[in-house]
């Protein structure tokens, strides 16, 4: 299963002196949705319900807007060192870093990772450190994947892949008929 994907629009602080700051957020979102429609993509774009109470006088479905004057912050302290209770922190990256922790929680709860995905990433970091070769043929992956991992298939080590990719280690893509073929071990 593909992790959510969630977009988050910053500079927010831009628009509040613009005319129609909420129009231009929406005029954004319709932009945005019709690049999605029709994708794949488009079924595992995160999208907030619209009982959902906005945490601004603006505020998109489908992007957070993230303020860049206030986010980061947390409570401002004082000389001694104490904290005052005043959260100057954006809502909308508070509810953003809250999403995404609880999308991690919940992934890593429900997708263990086989014992043999973990050796696929030992090899590959052993690959990327000791052979420093940067792209590998899959085909030369399936055969790391059956001798060194004990994976039994090419599409056990697809998945693994799949799944290093999603955790950034490496860059693969499966479902392209031209890349499907090539692994990026040091992107």
């Amino acid at each position: 299963a593909c992790p959510p994907v969630i977009f988050a629009a910053t500079h927010a602080d831009k628009i509040v002196g613009r005319k129609d700051p909420e129009e231009l957020i929406k005029s954004q979102e319709a932009a945005l949705k019709e690049i999605l429609h029709g994708t794949r993509l488009n079924r595992h774009v995160y999208c907030r319900s619209r009982a959902y109470t906005p945490s601004k006088l603006f505020q998109s479905e489908l992007f957070f807007c993230i303020d860049n004057t206030v986010s980061g912050l947390s409570k401002s302290k004082e000389p001694n060192g104490d904290s005052d209770g005043n959260h100057n922190e954006d809502p909308e990256l508070v509810q953003l870093r809250d999403l995404v922790t609880s999308k991690i929680e919940e992934y890593c709860t429900t997708h263990p990772t086989p014992v043999t995905w973990l050796k696929m990433r030992r090899e590959v970091d052993y690959i990327r450190e000791n052979v420093q070769c940067k792209i590998m043929s899959f085909e030369k992956m399936v055969t790391v994947g059956r001798s060194q991992c004990s994976m039994e298939s090419s599409s056990e080590v697809s998945d693994a892949l799949t799944h290093l990719h999603n955790m950034s280690v490496i860059v693969y893509f499966a479902m392209s008929p031209t890349l499907q073929h090539v692994v990026f071990i040091d992107a």
